[in-house]
């Protein structure tokens, strides 16, 4: 069985794309050299593999580098930054454009409101955006009717805090999936168990996986909250000093003192 949590197998340059078919392959079923009729899934450019003498039943001696596919050309492709889950799990939204969506406050009965598988118009992938101070490049953006969602795939880091203060400046709802838990008792050379072990996660949801990072109704509801709560404590307040008053004046009535109330 693989360690889930060991990351080497699991790096995109592990598997690259068939040029005929557009299906995943492993570094280690493709011919070794050029002629692997593969595409880098990241930039698209043709691929080689170095996996002379290697297969998964080996093990790597100390002088060894794992097998992997290369860029033919000279490329500034860097595919390191994602793996192969982070990669399946933007294909799979993107073709089914279905995800299961937690609520983040109950009552609301739209697009981010109840909890509930939502069906996409449609789902775009990595679309770079940008206000006057910066841009940022979501994993998705889900679309229903006029509403957006921004979705990102967390694997090992999560969203970081330009992408957080974009969000916040925009007033764009988005959403977090850990898709650790697609990795767990998965080997991950093997594609198939990969694609449905998330596309399970993502239509069927795991609350412990699912957190929202932005949400303009929670956050209303919260300013709501927020001002309820500060108009009863002011009214508290003006209640205690009309108390206070009519203390002071049924003392001065009977002349009592402090001492007197003890």
């Amino acid at each position: 069985m693989y360690d889930y949590n060991d990351r080497r197998p699991s790096l995109p340059f592990h598997f690259a794309k068939n040029v005929d078919t557009n299906e995943w392959v492993s570094v280690y079923n493709v011919p070794r050299g050029k002629n692997t009729n593969c595409y880098c899934p990241v930039c698209g450019e043709p691929v080689g593999a170095k996996n002379k003498d290697k297969s998964l039943a080996l093990q790597l001696q100390k002088h060894q580098k794992t097998a992997h596919f290369y860029h033919i050309s000279k490329s500034n492709c860097d595919p390191s930054g994602e793996t192969i889950y982070h990669l399946v799990a933007k294909e799979i939204l993107e073709k089914s454009k279905r995800l299961f969506v937690y609520s983040p406050y109950e009552g609301y009965s739209d697009l981010v409101g109840k909890t509930s598988l939502v069906v996409f118009d449609e789902v775009i992938i990595e679309k770079r955006v940008s206000d006057q101070i910066t841009s940022i490049q979501p994993d998705a953006i889900g679309i229903k009717g006029k509403s957006e969602l921004y979705i990102e795939f967390k694997v090992t880091s999560g969203i970081n805090n330009q992408k957080r203060e974009y969000l916040e400046r925009n007033k764009i709802d988005c959403i977090e999936i850990d898709i650790n838990e697609a990795r767990k008792g998965c080997d991950p050379n093997d594609i198939e168990k990969i694609r449905t072990n998330i596309t399970q996660l993502l239509e069927n949801g795991r609350k412990n996986s699912f957190r929202w990072v932005r949400n303009k109704k929670l956050v209303k509801h919260l300013k709501f909250i927020r001002k309820t709560e500060e108009e009863k404590r002011k009214s508290a307040i003006e209640k205690i000093k009309e108390l206070y008053s009519e203390i002071e004046a049924l003392k001065e009535k009977f002349w009592l003192s402090d001492d007197d109330l003890k």
